[in-house]
């Protein structure tokens, strides 16, 4: 809300952020040179270094051997309904009933299970992104200083709309974090 009460524009805030950092960086420019800057594309890093690579497939491989444990499941479901719909005629009610409540289970069961992998997927991912990324930023924050970078923005949450490729630090992050973490 502005002093009037009515909100800004989210466009407006972008444009007045930006507007303000470029002050910031300007008036502390004029003491030294030119600020800086530089971005980091951290989905690419992810999917590009080392580490990045061996998480998603340790996920991959996570998510196949779950797959084939739902698979058979499946199969199970389905062969009990087959032999039901083979003997719907010549089992008795109870039988019958017995056998369907006993798919029932089965496709329960097979839902709690995909659930269950889709939630440990979830974790184990998190759980891996969280370390990537915590040594990432540790190797952003040493490039950013040596190389003397005034900011280094992140590509995706940034919002940035354009960015020179020379500004481009994301094959940069890539090498240093890899070599960084070779031995790992």
């Amino acid at each position: 809300m502005n002093a009037f009460g009515s909100p800004i524009p989210i466009m407006k805030k972008s444009a007045v952020c930006a507007f303000v950092l470029f002050g910031l960086l300007s008036s502390s420019a004029l003491a030294q040179s030119a600020p800086k800057l530089g971005y980091v594309d951290a989905q690419e890093v992810v999917l590009r270094s080392k580490a990045g690579k061996a998480a998603m497939q340790g996920l991959e491989t996570l998510k196949e051997k779950k797959q084939e444990r739902m698979n058979e499941k499946q199969k199970e479901a389905e062969s009990l309904e087959r032999d039901l719909q083979a003997q719907r005629f010549t089992l008795a009610a109870d039988e019958r009933e017995r056998r369907q409540d006993e798919i029932q289970k089965q496709r329960k069961e097979l839902q709690r299970m995909l659930e269950d992998a889709q939630g440990e997927l979830d974790r184990e991912e998190q759980k891996a992104l969280k370390k990537i990324e915590i040594d990432v930023m540790k190797v952003i924050a040493e490039i950013g200083k040596k190389e003397g970078y005034t900011l280094i923005f992140g590509k995706i949450a940034s919002s940035i709309v354009y960015a020179d490729p020379s500004a481009d630090l994301t094959d940069k992050i890539v090498a240093a974090y890899d070599s960084a973490h070779a031995s790992q």
